[in-house]
């Protein structure tokens, strides 16, 4: 078969033979490998610059510890949590104290900063995933929870968990602007605003039917 002029259409005549197919280089990844204890899936938010820009604070869900980095001569203090703990995200109080959610331990761990002693472990639901500080409010915490539950916590270590607000599941990152309180759902791609007229929101009934907005576009 005469081949068609550059930049020419054609079709292959019915019956036409076509020849053997050959296939180019094909990849070779070798033997499955599989581990008895297989590591957490990866997670983002797990680094916490300080406000003044001298530490970095780092949650490795991997080896279940937490780094305390001072950048000027890049001194490591290492927080051992309890195998499986898989540390999340991160803030840090006005009072020198890191947070650290522990998404498979159920709980938060508070860290002093300065010294990398673990102050305290506190259960707040069975999975804990967003953490937010109330900056300009009563100075608490809250954790949002995969379940869709909302925990206020103190930021002193002995503070004890309350239950705050219970929303739909799938609950991620939780961040205070303001006065207001804004979560995320990771499945729905949504952002919940659940108190548009209040400062604070109320452990009540109306926190069950949140408002949403639309999600920020993603720059390209």
């Amino acid at each position: 078969m005469t081949p068609p002029p550059v930049g020419a259409t054609t079709s292959i005549p019915p019956n036409e033979e076509l020849g053997p197919l050959v296939k180019g280089p094909q990849p070779s990844f070798g033997a499955t490998v599989t581990q008895a204890d297989a590591p957490p899936p990866l997670s983002g938010g797990t680094l916490l610059l300080t406000e003044d820009h001298t530490l970095a604070i780092a949650a490795d869900p991997d080896r279940d510890q937490v780094y305390v980095v001072t950048l000027a001569d890049q001194k490591v203090l290492t927080i051992p949590l309890s195998k499986h703990d898989e540390p999340g995200r991160v803030v840090a109080d006005a009072a020198g104290r890191a947070h650290v959610v522990l998404r498979g331990g159920g709980a938060i761990a508070t860290i002093d900063i300065a010294t990398g002693t673990l102050l305290s472990r506190r259960a707040v639901c069975a999975a804990p995933r967003g953490i937010a500080f109330d900056v300009t409010g009563d100075g608490r915490l809250l954790v949002a929870c995969e379940g869709g539950e909302v925990v206020s916590v103190g930021t002193a270590p002995d503070a004890a968990p309350t239950a705050f607000a219970k929303l739909d599941r799938d609950l991620r990152d939780i961040v205070f602007s303001g006065a207001r309180i804004f979560l995320s759902r990771f499945r729905e791609a949504e952002i919940i605003d659940p108190s548009p007229s209040r400062p604070r929101l109320a452990a009540t009934a109306e926190a069950r039917t949140p408002s949403m907005v639309p999600a920020p576009a993603r720059a390209s």
